[in-house]
């Protein structure tokens, strides 16, 4: 059997208000704990993820980041049905350039 992502690591970028009135977190996934057959731990960091950008304390040096188990994310990445194809003409453009 092969590795399998165990956990989610995540940061709390903000807040947003829902429709209905309600607080909720805004969440930016940094990186995936995996765990291998043996137990042993390994990860996959972001590498575009800065958090220069994290709200803070000015006095605070560090940043707490939440461990969410993968099966309870849903990530609408994965949820989300892809678009169809565009579908293109053969025969290219036949129109010349107007400019």
């Amino acid at each position: 059997m092969a590795s399998k992502p165990k956990y989610h690591l995540s940061i709390k970028t903000g807040s947003y208000t829902t429709k209905d009135g309600k607080t909720r977190s805004r969440w930016r996934k940094f990186a995936t704990m995996m765990e291998k057959d043996d137990g042993g731990i390994y990860g996959f960091l972001d590498l575009t993820f800065s958090p220069a950008g994290v709200p803070h304390d000015a006095d605070q040096s560090e940043a707490i980041f939440s461990f969410f188990p993968v099966d309870e994310v849903a990530d609408d990445r994965l949820n989300q049905k892809k678009a169809p194809p565009v579908q293109q003409d053969d025969e290219g453009f036949k129109d010349d350039i107007p400019f």
